[in-house]
């Protein structure tokens, strides 16, 4: 009696350890842990950034951020990752974020204090320390990470749920690459801020 109940037991629990890991679906856009500091640990999976020229030239990249917030604060710098896939890959030189400028251009016919330099700086986030992580040729591919500053994370992010903000590429060959957000990444950024 004793092995037949350990045996049932057991079952359930595999039964049921096998159906929790199948069926996390949507939840694991976004991966939220507490960690000792108090902070929760925010990972937006990755996703798809197509090309602005992407009929062209099929470029694209895959997304990812990870980053730190106690309560509404973003407390630490997100660790954004992105692997390209492009025809004629090359290293990276730059990257960065850029908004569109449309709604600041009315900021500034009514409020003419606004200076060129603090202009640019809004309309674009550095994408700070670029580094090489794995790269293959063959297969047109390089896989980058970078550091956003924690400053940053909070208008980046918003821009891309609004798709307003654009990741923009410059290689060491000096080719520009312009990238937009998917849908799918407007959906995942906008389930970081739900929770």
């Amino acid at each position: 009696m004793k092995n037949k109940l350990k045996l049932l037991l057991i079952s359930a629990f595999v039964f049921f350890s096998i159906f929790s890991c199948t069926t996390t679906g949507k939840f694991d856009d976004v991966m939220t842990t507490p960690i000792y500091s108090g902070n929760l640990k925010y990972y937006i999976r990755p996703a798809r950034m197509n090309s602005e020229n992407f009929e062209n030239d099929k470029a694209y990249v895959m997304i990812d951020f990870s980053y730190q917030k106690k309560n509404q604060y973003y407390v630490s710098d997100a660790y954004t990752n992105f692997s390209i896939y492009y025809k004629d890959i090359d290293f990276i030189e730059t990257a960065e974020f850029i908004f569109d400028n449309s709604n600041s251009k009315t900021e500034e016919k009514s409020d003419n204090r606004n200076t060129e330099n603090s202009e640019e700086e809004n309309l674009s986030v550095k994408l700070h320390e670029p580094s090489t992580l794995d790269r293959n040729t063959r297969i047109a591919y390089i896989r980058i990470t970078t550091i956003m500053k924690k400053d940053d994370v909070e208008k980046v992010l918003k821009g891309l749920a609004s798709n307003t903000a654009k990741l923009r590429l410059v290689l060491t060959n000096k080719t520009v690459l312009t990238f937009e957000a998917s849908k799918d990444l407007i959906y995942k950024v906008n389930t970081a801020f739900e929770r």
